[in-house]
């Protein structure tokens, strides 16, 4: 019956769930979860806490190979605490294959060159006979995107200047002033970017092969993908091909890249947005185009459709800034209104209603006397920056997703723009998910961030949701958050982390403490 003694799923080697007793009297474990030893490879989602992350368990690897390590073959096995055993997937120095740990192998040098590995100039590197780079043709100095002793943001900006953060649940990356980008994080599917694929690292590393950017996008939960908007218009992105986020002209969920590739057909880009499966961008002209899940056609039959390759979706003009998020995409138009089109589940079209929407439909903003500033999307959840003329004030509008109080205290999902009640004027910025954040326009530019705190992404103790904003940092110029993580850059080009760090994603360099309830400075180089 009901009677499971004193048994719990915790005695029994679990890490948490409900024991319940089987028809014939023996314990029903299919209800526990967690525990290194059950043979079971348990990783986290929403029906398990991020503190008990297994790669692997026993014989189980789950469908990861050797090869999706940047090893080129052979079995991958499963060490007594659950993590991989790579042991049996190299073939050893000297093979002439760049595998594991090594650096490079022969001729191999993971298609890196001198600027990869933060060096001014851009030549070839070489391969001594441990298996480890040879550097002698590398150059230091200003302009090798690393702010080295002597450097300062003043001196050498590009190099010390960090102007933009954007953050996932699994991997944070930043873009300097000099047009680079470097990333941290989770790595099994190329999310870093610079050419390999492995556990980490845990600090930031140089984006490879990547034209000067403008602006960089992450998103999708666990395995992700990045994207960058270069100066001259192009987008580039890498990681998995899950939906056809590489926008290289085919899906494939087992094919990522570890370095950037073109996104085809696309160029004269003007912004870029990255909402979990959906990438989008506005174009020189004003149209809007998308790849992976396309907003037009998740509308059309309710379905995760793919669209490997960049499409217009049509409806869209005069479109200045765009803000995909899962599955649907607004826009901020010259006349400065907002348009949306895509799922409408929570109300994230803000059209009054949760009717999908092939078509752009007109947010309930009035905007006789509003101008927008930005415009920004999270999974769910859309918020607006705007300036109301006849009080000189600049204010913020939600609308979507409201389960943790992100827009108000009612956790009832709101469908036309909302400002929170509680909520005064002058911001400089706002970003937007399943917590919120803004930067306010203050004289200490401090950050203010409310909603889900279950990891404390919020920046507060104990975890919980937060309905009064907080305020975890000040001197604030730029803020990205996910589901579970927030990072901001500072004044003085600094840039910290907090919330869950499962994956390394606070880029202190490990995956330790697993959580942080308050800023914890990024390694940037």
């Amino acid at each position: 019956g009901d009677d499971v003694g004193s048994s719990s799923c915790e005695t029994l080697g679990f890490a948490r769930g409900n024991l319940v007793c089987a028809d014939d009297c023996t314990f029903d474990r299919s209800h526990c979860f967690g525990g290194c030893g059950n043979g079971i490879a348990e990783h986290p989602d929403e029906t398990m806490p991020s503190i008990f992350p297994e790669q692997c368990d026993g014989d189980d690897v789950g469908s990861v190979t050797c090869s999706d390590l940047g090893f080129s073959g052979r079995t991958l096995g499963c060490k007594d605490d659950c993590t991989f055993d790579e042991s049996g997937c190299t073939g050893g120095c000297g093979n002439g294959v760049a595998e594991g740990a090594e650096e490079c192998d022969g001729t191999d040098v993971r298609s890196l060159g001198c600027d990869n590995l933060n060096f001014a100039n851009e030549d070839s590197l070489g391969c001594m006979s441990d298996c480890t780079f040879d550097l002698s043709k590398c150059q230091d100095g200003c302009g090798n995107g690393v702010c080295e002793d002597g450097e300062t943001v003043d001196t050498c900006p590009g190099d010390c200047k960090v102007i933009q953060v954007a953050i996932t649940d699994s991997v944070g990356c930043i873009l300097k002033e000099g047009g680079s980008v470097w990333c941290w994080g989770d790595d099994v599917r190329g999310q870093l970017g610079d050419g390999r694929i492995a556990q980490g690292p845990f600090a930031p590393v140089r984006v490879a092969h990547l034209p000067r950017s403008q602006k960089v996008v992450v998103g999708g939960r666990g395995s992700g993908s990045a994207c960058s908007l270069a100066e001259d218009g192009t987008v580039w992105c890498w990681g998995t091909n899950e939906f056809g986020r590489l926008g290289i002209g085919f899906s494939d969920s087992d094919f990522s890249s570890a370095t950037p590739m073109q996104v085809v057909g696309l160029s004269d880009a003007t912004d870029l947005s990255h909402g979990g499966g959906t990438i989008c961008a506005a174009k020189q002209g004003g149209t809007v185009w998308c790849w992976g899940k396309d907003p037009t056609t998740v509308a059309l039959d309710n379905s995760t459709a793919e669209s490997p390759s960049a499409v217009q979706s049509l409806g869209f003009e005069d479109v200045v800034t765009v803000a995909a998020g899962d599955g649907f995409v607004c826009g901020e138009t010259v006349s400065q209104d907002v348009y949306c089109c895509g799922t409408n589940d929570h109300g994230q079209l803000g059209n009054s209603s949760t009717t999908a929407s092939a078509t752009p439909v007109r947010t309930g903003l009035f905007m006789m006397d509003m101008i927008p500033r930005s415009l920004v999307a999270g999974e769910s959840t859309v918020c607006l920056r705007f300036v109301q003329l006849h009080v000189d004030q600049t204010n913020i509008s939600c609308w979507g997703a409201n389960s943790a109080a992100a827009i108000d205290h009612t956790k009832v999902d709101r469908t036309r723009p909302t400002s929170p009640q509680w909520l005064s004027s002058h911001f400089d910025g706002v970003v937007s998910g399943a917590h919120i954040c803004a930067i306010k326009k203050d004289l200490a530019h401090s950050l203010w961030c409310w909603g889900l705190n279950d990891d404390g992404q919020v920046g507060t103790f104990p975890a919980g949701d937060v309905t009064v904003p907080v305020t975890p940092l000040d001197d604030a110029r730029d803020v990205s958050v996910s589901t579970r993580n927030t990072c901001a850059v500072k004044n003085d080009a600094t840039v910290w982390c907090w919330g869950d760090n499962t994956y390394g994603q606070l880029g202190n360099g490990a995956t330790h403490p697993i959580q942080m309830h308050s800023p914890l400075q990024v390694m940037i180089p």
